[in-house]
């Protein structure tokens, strides 16, 4: 627009300063809380809509946003299944699909244990230093069996001094 010749210079000059006035962080926010809020207007509350009826004196711009919504609404409830399914992420306020069955929680193992050999000896170090940190045990396990334990088997090890600690801490409380 600004190379228009059929542009008022006027025109060009506020087009120019509104320009610089743009924040794209700030368009960013407001566009997700604009987001938000038809998130919330189409799904929580789902209001009834149907198609007005042609009147001969009809606003044009309503009768467009009535569509809008109830295309809008028909989308949802088809790619929800029962329009029920939908909900709000906790953390974030997002709009996401539920499943229909929570996921069990996975309690089973996929692999053999890399450190069920170690672990008599490792609980020992714990008894002695409960304050150890898992990435010392591996350490320490590297230095005594070298090429047997990686650096990408710390996570387990943390899960298994985890669990340690957490027996240990429920057998001090029953006392």
């Amino acid at each position: 627009m600004l190379a228009s010749d059929v542009v008022e210079e006027s025109v060009k000059e506020d087009l120019r300063h509104q320009y610089l006035q743009l924040d794209p962080v700030a368009l960013l926010v407001e566009i997700e809380h604009l987001q938000d809020q038809l998130w919330q207007e189409a799904c929580l509350e789902m209001p009834q809509i149907s198609k007005p009826e042609p009147v001969q004196a009809i606003d044009v711009q309503q009768h467009n946003e009535a569509i809008s919504i109830l295309e809008l609404r028909q989308f949802i409830e088809a790619s929800s299944g029962d329009g029920e399914t939908l909900g709000r992420d906790h953390r974030t306020g997002r709009m996401y699909r539920r499943t229909k069955h929570p996921r069990v929680p996975h309690t089973w193992r996929t692999r053999k244990d890399p450190f069920e050999a170690v672990w008599p000896e490792l609980k020992q170090r714990l008894h002695e230093r409960p304050e150890i940190t898992a990435k010392v045990l591996l350490k320490a396990l590297q230095q005594r069996y070298p090429g047997q334990y990686a650096e990408g088997q710390l996570r387990t090890l943390q899960r298994r001094v985890r669990a340690w600690r957490m027996e240990r801490a429920a057998e001090l409380f029953e006392r």
